[in-house]
């Protein structure tokens, strides 16, 4: 199995899935679970997710990957900047980072 790419996030991670399944890929979700036991920082070989596929689909699934980022915004890209500076400073003193982001007011 090749890896392919490595999810930005969840959201990215079940699209990408969900497309492959569709053109009927098969595929492998490296670290998977393991990667969701620790939230926050994605430390590569640690618990960083990652997609692999058969060296016969890479093509194909490398096409899809790269046709679905030119169009998908990461959450990530709309955080604020003292959103970043906060979960860069968690991540530094605590070793985990917690998405801060437009807080809703609920009646």
């Amino acid at each position: 199995m090749i890896t392919i790419c490595h999810p930005r996030d969840e959201i990215e991670q079940m699209f990408l899935v969900s497309v492959l399944e569709s053109e009927g890929i098969p595929y492998f979700i490296n670290s998977q679970y393991f990667g969701s036991l620790y939230p926050g920082v994605q430390v590569p070989w640690y618990n960083e997710r990652s997609i692999r596929v058969p060296p016969s689909c890479v093509e194909k699934a490398v096409e899809i990957v790269e046709d679905f980022r030119s169009t998908y915004i990461c959450t990530s890209n709309n955080l604020k900047t003292s959103s970043k500076v906060r979960m860069l400073i968690e991540a530094i003193i605590c070793g985990w980072a917690v998405p801060y982001g437009n807080k809703q007011k609920f009646l």
